[in-house]
């Protein structure tokens, strides 16, 4: 495996992790907040956090990397800006209703002619507006650790140059023939 399939695949599994902890602490939260204590529901609970957490987490993680792949943040920002939010908006759509669908129609057992009026149709535009805000401040995120990255890249560029430069300079002077200087300074002092 190369070097950025290597760090691909340690990227997709810490995005695992965080997405399993996320699960687990929003089930346990929504259990507790909806004193929801059979069986049955604990599973629902922890499916449906489970839903969120990975379709929309690990999701909009794996279409971040992909972009990261394609295109620099640094260096060609507006190509990744664009393809970001055209990716992020139509996945995040999708996924939010599809999320909905499942749990709305199949485990809530909703009329799906009702799926998008009612009260439905604004919990579908608050999950997409909240989902859109966290997949672009995680996008910022990414924009920040490579600008930040390639601030260092060239700083330690500049830093080698001068230390180049320096060591250049102190060799030609520990070149400079002293006895051509101390003949200049007599014949100057003559």
């Amino acid at each position: 495996m190369t070097l950025s399939t290597t760090s691909f695949i340690k990227k997709i599994k810490n995005d695992f992790i965080v997405c399993l902890k996320l699960t687990l602490f929003f089930g346990a939260l929504f259990v507790v907040i909806r004193q929801e204590f059979t069986l049955k529901g604990i599973g629902v609970i922890f499916l449906i956090s489970a839903m969120y957490s990975f379709t929309l987490g690990l999701g909009n993680g794996l279409i971040n990397e992909y972009l990261n792949t394609k295109w620099d943040w640094v260096k060609e920002t507006k190509q990744r800006v664009l393809f970001g939010i055209l990716t992020t908006v139509i996945y995040t759509i999708i996924a939010v209703l599809m999320i909905h669908y499942i749990q709305y129609v199949l485990i809530f057992g909703h009329d799906f002619n009702n799926f998008f009026s009612g009260d439905l149709i604004w919990i579908h535009s608050f999950a997409i507006v909240f989902s859109l805000g966290v997949a672009a401040f995680f996008h910022a995120k990414g924009f920040m650790v490579n600008w930040k990255a390639s601030q260092t890249q060239k700083s330690n560029k500049i830093e080698i140059v001068a230390k180049t430069e320096t060591a250049k300079f102190e060799s030609l002077k520990n070149q400079i023939d002293p006895h051509f200087l101390f003949n200049s300074l007599n014949v100057l002092t003559s």
